[in-house]
């Protein structure tokens, strides 16, 4: 779901009605409900990162550190499997949310020994320099509190991080919206061989 749902009532009142909603919507039957709605599932999924690797296989880069990078991600993560769990906004607002929570839940049903990867990307507005400074930024903070939560949770997974700047874009740059879907740090794994 892209948006937080908060429900709230006064201190003291005891609504049976607004009681069992609030008991309803943490459901996996309002998960559901919610799903054929068009929203997506707060449960975490595994997509295989094959159209990533040929999205960036076909986009046209501008320079050639663009086109470097986007090989490397090609080779580098080509076998690797992206999460639905993506961090938007803020990165000291996302590592306390219910996200990271459910992210280290997922983690500890992964096989020991696969690695864990947090790639950033940014929107291109600023141009590329920028792009790829805030992408490692966010990624980096997204990394070391992802590394500490697994280190308490006692799992020896393999956290590593990388920003991609303003490549692999969901979005044309072109205005407040575009620029929130294109600045995201996704979490991408990929089992022991």
């Amino acid at each position: 779901m892209g948006t937080r749902l908060y429900l709230y009532s006064r201190p003291g009142a005891t609504n049976p009605a607004a009681a069992r909603f609030a008991e309803y919507a943490g459901t996996a039957m309002a998960r559901d409900a919610l799903a054929l709605a068009g929203y997506v599932s707060p449960d975490i999924m595994r997509v295989p990162l094959a159209e990533v690797r040929a999205a960036v296989e076909t986009t046209g880069l501008a320079s050639g550190e663009q086109t470097q990078m986007a090989l490397q991600i090609s080779q580098r993560f080509g076998q690797w499997d992206r999460l639905s769990t993506t961090f938007r906004g803020d990165a000291n607002s996302a590592v306390a949310g219910p996200e990271m929570t459910r992210l280290v839940a997922y983690l500890q049903t992964l096989p020991e020994g696969s690695e864990v990867a947090v790639i950033g990307f940014a929107s291109g507005g600023e141009g590329f320099d920028v792009a790829l400074a805030t992408s490692r930024a966010q990624a980096d903070a997204i990394a070391q509190e992802l590394a500490a939560q697994v280190r308490a949770a006692g799992l020896r997974t393999n956290i590593g991080f990388a920003g991609y700047g303003n490549l692999v874009p969901l979005a044309c740059d072109s205005d407040h919206g575009a620029d929130q879907l294109n600045s995201r740090v996704e979490i991408w794994v990929r089992d022991p061989n």
